[in-house]
């Protein structure tokens, strides 16, 4: 649950245009997802799209990480 909030509070950063916030939530959401276990397939991908998240906040490319 804490990957997701921190998920969630990076989208609504990255709407108001706060990159740097929305940085910080990805960064708190990837380090929590290490802790998360169930298919493999599917954490990997999910960790994928936390990376990509973190990635294009730093350029602010809002557009690939929504």
């Amino acid at each position: 649950m804490k990957t997701i909030a921190h998920v969630e509070k990076a989208l609504v950063e990255v709407n108001k245009s706060d990159f740097s916030a929305a940085h910080l939530h990805l960064k708190a959401a990837r380090s929590s997802s290490e802790n998360i276990t169930g298919d493999e397939a599917i954490v990997k991908q999910a960790n994928a799209s936390v990376i990509q998240g973190q990635i294009q906040s730093k350029y602010g490319d809002v557009k690939k990480i929504i």
